[in-house]
């Protein structure tokens, strides 16, 4: 995926959380996930992780959709929270926001991560003797 694939990537996750929040009802006791959203929620969490996993490798983003997500269920009875989605949605913006000024970031990263990935590869000759593959 090239930068702009992944923007726009996001992009279309940031309407779909959008979606799932708007279905949200209210009633005497409490706030309650539209029918049929949770499973698509579930669904959109993962993925998105995986998204910001497979474009920055080990990140922030990740563990905090990850976090509102588990606090929102944990703390509801099994069923996502309005705030876990709201907080999920404020953290995509935030990462949009981020990657469309600086663009140059999620291939930095990206190629950060396979160098250092490279260098910790060794080929075992005989046996006291390492040779790295870099060198």
């Amino acid at each position: 995926m090239d930068v702009q694939q992944i923007i726009a990537e996001i992009k279309r996750y940031e309407k779909l959380l959008a979606g799932v929040l708007s279905h949200f009802t209210k009633d005497r006791e409490g706030i309650h996930i539209g029918k049929g959203d949770d499973p698509l929620l579930r669904q959109y969490v993962q993925e998105l992780i995986d998204l910001f996993n497979d474009a920055l490798g080990q990140n922030n983003y990740s563990a905090q959709i990850r976090g509102d997500f588990n606090e929102g269920v944990s703390h509801f009875l099994g069923s996502p929270s309005y705030k876990s989605v709201e907080n999920i949605l404020t953290v995509v913006r935030a990462a949009l926001t981020r990657f469309e000024r600086n663009p140059e970031m999620l291939t930095k990263k990206k190629a950060e991560e396979s160098l250092r990935k490279k260098q910790d590869i060794f080929v075992i000759h005989g046996r006291d003797e390492a040779k790295s593959l870099s060198e």
